[in-house]
């Protein structure tokens, strides 16, 4: 027959490697959500960053649309055409943001980049 203590620690054994799987998944999970939110925040502001004040919104536009928007991202006007908000995807509903204001010419006035959650 075998020994109880023997029994004790190889039942031990398993519930530790079950336990210790439960917890690695569990820190898994928010590490993703942490880099999805930062990668796109980072995105976001290397995008305004690039953008010149005082050039043609339509090289923005160019740009976003060809290098990055092979990604889930979105561009859309406001404030008739002077305003332009590109979007980079986050975890799941968050998003971060570039808004870049220009006058009715086109040419950049502001830009500033942000994170919004939901």
């Amino acid at each position: 027959m075998s020994d109880p203590p023997k029994k004790i620690k190889k039942i031990l054994r398993k519930v530790t490697k079950i336990v210790l799987s439960v917890i690695l998944i569990l820190m898994i999970f928010p590490a993703a959500v942490l880099y999805a939110n930062w990668s796109a925040e980072n995105e976001a502001k290397a995008f305004c960053d690039a953008v010149d004040t005082g050039s043609n919104i339509s090289l923005a536009i160019i740009k976003f649309e060809t290098k990055i928007g092979e990604k889930e991202t979105l561009h859309y006007e406001f404030n008739d055409g002077r305003g332009h908000r590109f979007l980079f995807s986050g975890f799941m509903f968050d998003k971060a943001q570039c808004t870049v204001q220009s006058d009715r010419e086109g040419k950049v006035l502001s830009k500033v980049s942000e994170m919004l959650y939901d």
